[in-house]
């Protein structure tokens, strides 16, 4: 009686799949890692946060932030709703992810990105 070779071997279906999913955990990763990038970038950049980048010896009316600006620059934050796409309108006029909250208006106002 001949015994069959039994070869513990991976069908070629089996082999594909798995090339499959690494390929996509790769792209996955790859395309993470491009996001992330952008969304650290802007957490700290100056006038997303409603500052303005000033010369490094510039005189800067409010605080001095260390939010980033590009050459050297630094992030001056004015205490004043004001500047380029800022202004104060009615709590109801602008939602609550455009608001700038450390930014102040007149009473009953909010600052907003426009």
């Amino acid at each position: 009686m001949r015994r069959k070779n039994r070869k513990s071997s991976m069908s070629i279906n089996m082999l594909v799949i798995m090339a499959l999913a690494l390929a996509a955990l790769i792209i996955a990763v790859v395309i993470m890692n491009g996001k992330s990038k952008i969304f650290s970038r802007s957490l700290a950049d100056c006038v997303d946060k409603g500052g303005e980048c000033i010369a490094k010896n510039a005189v800067c009316d409010g605080t001095i932030s260390m939010f980033s600006c590009n050459n050297g620059e630094k992030c001056c934050m004015s205490q004043q709703c004001s500047g380029a796409g800022l202004s104060c309108r009615e709590p109801s006029s602008c939602s609550f992810t455009n608001r700038v909250s450390m930014l102040k208006c007149p009473a009953g106002e909010v600052c907003c990105k426009s």
